[in-house]
Order: structure tokens, then sequence, then C-alpha cells
């Protein structure tokens, strides 16, 4: 085997070999681990881990946080294959007890799900166990499938809690908590060390938004049940952000955690919040979980302006893969120091996944910005830890007797990382037994309280810049108090979390104010109505008719039969019309028709009530059969032509006939032919609600004209007078016989 002064990943590079002369390979069917025979003719199992996380971010650009990641897996393999107990003491000699050597794989995600998917696909059978993804929304289809296929699959960075669900996802773990779990700290921090009770929360009004403040709700019932929460989804649109604040001051809370995404939507919703008054006033404080991270790196701002003052004294609580002087973590960070020189580098430059782009160049050992006693990213600890669980339970998951050499099945090795526990570089790792998440009682988590400092120390009232300041630590299940965290109002007293009640003569002007304004509304909603229905009087003059207006022949002619009598022709302004009656009768009741009267067109009502009835005496020796059509149908002459319509058949049923349009379908009029055979007998309130109905059915049939639909004239609505409505007459008759 190679030596230790060939670099720190030597014993990866080894193994690699082993594939690469591509000697003695074998995996058995249903195993994931390959066998190989050493040079010294020692059988051994090697499991490669596969790395599958963005290493690029969508835009080909590389993703420093993936490549940290990369090397802390290669480090812990390292360790794995070595027995090297430096980090994690329970890895100390595991190589002289373990038959399964590791190596590593890589593919880029670039944040896409369907891409992920095509490298489980291609990976199949070569593959021993994956780590990640970082997305859930990535994760979630990954861990399907790797599901299905029989491998482990790991995730230090996906936290949604419908990962927990092993009916879907049943061979997938992580090595940090849930968004649920991570709501456990987060409420033990806001009322234990600040002594919040009443707390705002805006949430981004999606999956993972209300998910995270359902677990907040229940952390709370559990551990804190006198904290009082009062929930503001937002989505990503002013409108929405102007209510939330709106909420968040109508609720007189004044502790706010927040958690949103994208620096400009963090922007203008402290923008608006400092508009109205809940924050930079040093009464209100703001808190975020981890989707701040970066909103005010590398910025700067006036020490008047706004954001200035909104921003001063906010919050930061996230999970974090280990802080400054804790021991372990400091040890990974000086051990991937180790790794900046040029043997390790050319090594790991080789994994970059993308062959189409050229490799990242801050992979180099000259360069001061990459693993130079600090990680950028904060959850590459979780992915150290990943690789240590996978190798840990790898070697207690694998059989290797004389009926099955060197067997790794992949739901024993999960079901033996679920039980797994190690001291790794965050605390103690344990997960839940059940779901393969990491406990989060388990879990390390910090405070970052953001102080505005003076950009150049020489001008303190020029612009101003944020510096983070760690107040705060959870470990080992308890916060501990790292520094002082220093509110909005630029001081280290606790706020009060919720504004006083008004006094007595606040409340008194209050009510007033409210009286006053009440007032004011009534009257101008009184003035309103009246301007409104006078307008809608002066607008129905358009349409209606006087009955007078009406000259009928002697005897009436009859154009056809409507759905509630006949249908009349009638001379209205010099103009031949088809006159209808609208709505059912109030009466049927036969009255003698005045014929003197009619022809001078000032018949009594009580003849004008009955005109529409075949058998008032008005029509005394008419033939029936002589009228065109039939009770039900109306098939006046006052639809005709080619391509036109008739608004006659509003409450008949015509149907729908090749070029015309039906009225039998529009509005309350169509239910009211529904109920026609009740309509005779319905009382006086019916009968006053479908004349109020017809009068506003007129108002639109008034207004509508177009050539191929019959016009509406108006319409008679006089007292004790059956509504009559006039249209059109049609010279040429209805389409209905044209087409027969």
């Amino acid at each position: 085997m190679a030596q230790s002064n060939e670099g720190t990943l030597w014993s990866l590079r080894y193994y690699d070999s082993f594939y690469e002369s591509n000697a003695t390979l074998d995996r058995p069917e249903n195993s994931n681990a390959d066998r190989f025979v050493s040079q010294e003719g020692k059988p051994f199992a090697v499991c490669p881990l596969s790395v599958i996380e963005p290493f690029t971010t969508g835009t080909d650009l590389p993703h420093r946080a993936t490549y940290e990641d990369a090397f802390s897996v290669a480090l812990a393999i390292q360790h794995l294959n070595t027995g090297d107990g430096s980090i994690v003491p329970q890895v100390a000699g595991l190589h002289e007890k373990c038959p399964i050597r590791f190596t590593m794989m890589t593919a880029d995600t670039a944040y896409t799900p369907g891409v992920a998917l095509k490298h489980v696909v291609e990976q199949t059978g070569k593959a021993c166990a994956f780590i990640g993804a970082y997305r859930s929304a990535v994760s979630m289809p990954m861990a399907i499938v790797t599901g299905l296929l029989g491998y482990p699959q790991v995730s230090p960075g996906s936290t949604s809690a419908d990962l927990d669900d092993r009916s879907q996802y049943p061979l997938f773990g992580r090595t940090l908590p849930s968004d649920a779990g991570n709501a456990v700290p987060l409420v033990l921090y806001l009322r234990n060390a600040l002594q919040i009770k009443h707390l705002a929360v805006i949430n981004i009004n999606d999956a993972y938004g209300n998910a995270y403040v359902e677990g907040m709700r229940q952390a709370t019932a559990k551990y804190v049940p006198d904290l009082i929460i009062q929930q503001i989804p937002v989505d990503d649109n002013s409108e929405s952000i102007k209510a939330a604040v709106a909420s968040v001051k109508q609720s007189g809370f004044r502790f706010v955690f927040c958690l949103v995404f994208t620096v400009e939507t963090h922007d203008e919703l402290l923008l608006e919040a400092y508009n109205q008054g809940v924050a930079g006033n040093g009464l209100h404080n703001w808190i975020f979980g981890d989707s701040f991270l970066g909103v005010l790196v590398d910025r700067t701002f006036d020490k008047d302006s706004p954001l200035y003052k909104a921003y001063r004294g906010v919050g930061l609580l996230e999970i974090s893969g280990g802080v400054n002087g804790m021991v372990q973590y400091d040890a990974y960070l000086e051990q991937l120091s180790k790794m900046r020189n040029e043997i390790d580098m050319d090594y790991m430059r080789d994994f970059w996944p993308r062959p189409d782009l050229p490799p990242p160049d801050f992979v180099q050992p000259d360069d001061p910005t990459f693993l130079n006693q600090v990680v950028t990213n904060g959850l590459s600890p979780f992915a150290y830890e990943a690789a240590i669980a996978l190798g840990l339970s790898a070697c207690q998951a694998v059989v290797n007797n004389e009926s099955e050499e060197l067997f790794l099945n992949g739901t024993l090795h999960y079901e033996k990382f679920r039980a797994i526990e190690f001291d790794g570089i965050s605390g103690r790792v344990v997960l839940d037994p059940v779901t393969g998440t990491r406990l989060p009682e388990t879990a390390l988590y910090r405070v970052a309280n953001h102080i505005p400092v003076p950009v150049d120390p020489a001008v303190p009232d020029g612009d101003q810049k944020f510096d983070t300041i760690l107040t705060h630590v959870f470990n080992n299940s308890e916060w501990q108090v790292r520094g002082d965290y220093i509110f909005n109002d630029g001081t280290t007293n606790l706020p009060n979390d919720l504004a006083p009640p008004p006094d007595a003569n606040t409340g008194m002007l209050i009510g007033v104010a409210c009286g006053a304004t009440a007032f004011l509304l009534l009257a101008a909603s009184l003035v309103w109505c009246l301007i409104r229905e006078f307008k809608k009087k002066s607008n129905d003059s358009v349409w209606r008719v006087q009955k007078h207006e009406l000259h009928f022949a002697d005897p009436p002619e009859i154009l056809g039969r409507g759905q509630y009598g006949l249908v009349l022709s009638a001379e209205y302004r010099g103009t031949k019309v088809a006159v209808k009656r609208a709505i059912p009768p109030k009466k049927r009741t036969k009255i003698s028709f005045h014929g003197s009267e009619s022809a001078s067109g000032k018949a009594d009502s009580a003849v004008r009530k009955s005109v529409f009835d075949m058998d008032s005496e008005a029509f005394a020796g008419i033939d029936p059969s002589a009228t065109q059509g039939d009770a039900t149908e109306d098939h006046s002459n006052t639809t005709s032509g080619q391509g036109r319509g008739s608004v006659s058949g509003t409450f008949a049923s015509l149907g729908t006939r090749s070029g015309t349009t039906s009225w039998s379908n529009i509005g309350v009029l169509s239910g009211l032919a529904k109920s026609r055979k009740n309509s005779v007998a319905s009382d006086y309130q019916n009968y006053r609600k479908m004349r109020e109905d017809f009068v506003e059915e007129m108002r639109y049939l008034s207004r509508l004209r177009h050539p191929c639909i019959t016009t509406v004239m108006g319409a008679v609505m006089e007292k004790d007078e059956d509504p009559m409505l006039v249209m059109e007459f049609m010279d040429h008759g209805c389409p209905f016989f044209a087409f027969r």
C-alpha cells in the first residue's frame, strides 16, 4: 500500500488503482460492494460512495461549497480506510476490523431533479451508496429511485420533513435534522434566552415555509407551551408583503421571526416594515432563519438609510457544522488545510464531474481563499459525517462467511445506518431509528448577531457594513452564551415582546375617532345608494314602454305561442313589434276584450292582463290550431332571416340552431322557465321577486345590440299589469320553419 508521504488522500488513489487495472473485479447479485483480491492474495471489498450534489449552480459556474463537500467526503474516506480516529474516535482502528474499503465518485445535479436521476441510473451497479442532494426538491425523486434500486442515500443538506416518509423514501437518511426538528432549538432559544412569549412568524407561503411553522407549533406545544405564535404567510409580491407587515403591526408583537428567500425579498420586507413602523424604531426586533445567509455580505449602507436602521441588530439562527474553539471542528479545518498540496489538489481536480467545462480555478494549492483554515459552506461537516456514518454502518452490515463472502446488501446497510451513533464534528450524531434523520437535540446551532460598523474606521458616520457576532451556541441539548446580543435599540437590554395597551384617554380618543369615521362612512354609503338608485331609474326610462303606446289590432294578430301565452303583433311608435308576456301571469282569469278601446290603444287593465290567453273573449271563434307552434314552443315571427337570433326565446325552448343565438339559458329567467308548473300558484312574494328579476335582466338586454340578434325594444312594467316584453318584428318568420 502507498505511504502517507504521498499526499493526504493516498488510500483513495491506492484503491482506485484496482478499478483502473480491472483486476478480479466482481460484484455479486444484490450486493452493493465490489470484491477484489489484494496483491498479497487477500480478498477485500470496495464501497464507492457517490457524491451527487450541485457542483455547478445551474449556470455552468463552479459551486465552491460543493467542492468543499467533496474534499470533506474524501477526508472521511481516508480516515475510514486508515482507521484514523483523530476526528471521530469510533473510526480508530476500523481498517483492522472491517474488510471493506471506500472510494469516491461524483456527479453534478445542477440543482435539477432530472439531471440527478440521470446520474443515479448511470451509476447503478457502480456505486455503493449516495451522498446528496442539497435541495429537498432534488433529494425527493432521487430517494424514490435509490430506494427502489436498493441503495442507501444520505443527505447533508435536505431538510424537508416530507423526506421522513419511509413509505416513499425507504432508504433515505440525513446527518442534519429536518425542518420540524430545527424548530426545537429555535423555540427554546426564543423562549428561554430572549424570554419571548409573543412571536410573529412571517413565512414564505409554500410547502417549505408552512411545514417549518408547523414544526415550530409542535415544538412549542412540547417544550414551551406558553409561547404564543402568530403565523403570517407571505407571497413573493408587494401587495402580500404590505399585508403581512400590516398584520405584524396589528398584532402588537415586537419580535418577528422571518423565513423568506432572496436578497430582494428581504430588502422589500424590511423596507416596508420600516415604513409601517415595525422595524428600525428600536422597539421591534427581527430574527431570521438560515435563508438569510449572505443577505448582508459585502454590502454597505448609508447610516441614515431605512434599510440600515431596519437591519441593525437582526439575528440569524442556523444549524451549524461547527464553531471555532470546538476540538473536533478545529481538527477538521486543520486536516482540510493539509490537503492544499499539489498531489491532493491534482487528484481532486479529477473529480470535477463536468468534462464539458474546465475545472474550477480555486482548486489550487496556492489559492488563499480555498480550505485555508476555513470553510465557506456550513454544511460541509455534515457531508464528512454522512461519509463516516455510511462507512461505519457498511462495516457492520457486510456479510463475510463461507456462504456469502464480502456481501453488502443495501437494505441491511441502511438498517445499520439508522442505528449508528458516533462523536462527529458537530457533536454527538444520533439518528432517529425510524426515519434515519438526525435528532435535533444532538445537532449544533448558533445565533449570529449583525452589528453595524463603519466601512472606514476613520469615518464613523460614513457608509456602514454589518459584522456578525456569535452570541449563542446550542450544544449538548442546551443553549450556551458566547457573547452579548445587541438589539435594534443598540443596547443589550431585553426588549418588551408586546406593545403596552393604550391608556384610558387614548382609548377614548380612539373610540371617538372610530365613531366619527363610522358615521361618515354610513352617511357616504347612504348618499351613494340614493345616487345609484336615481341613476338606475334614469337609465330604466330608456327601455320602459307605456302600455298606451302599444296598439293591437281587433282582434289581435297572433304571431305564435310563447312560454307564458300568446305572442301578439302590435304597433309601437309607428313600428311593428312582437309583444309577449315576460313572466307567468299572476292570475288566469277570463276577462272580456273591448275592441273599441283596443283599437285606440286604451284598453283597460283587465283586458291588458288577459290579452295573451287564447281562451279570452278577444279570440272567440278563432281556431287555436291556426297559430304557429304549440303551447311549449315559441316559433313566432319574432325570429326570422338567415343568421338572426331571437331574444323572444328568453322564456322559450327554441334550443340551439345553426347561425342563431338562443337566450333560453340566460340568467334568472331560464330558472323561471324550469319552475313554470309552480308559477301559476306562486304567492305574492314570488311574483314580486320575478318582476324584480325581470327588471334587472332588462337593464342588460336593453343595451344589447347585434345584427344577428333580435333587438329587445323595451318592456311594459306597470302596476297591476303582467310585464310585457316588446321585441323587434322579423318579417321572414322563424328559422325553425325555414330549415325544416
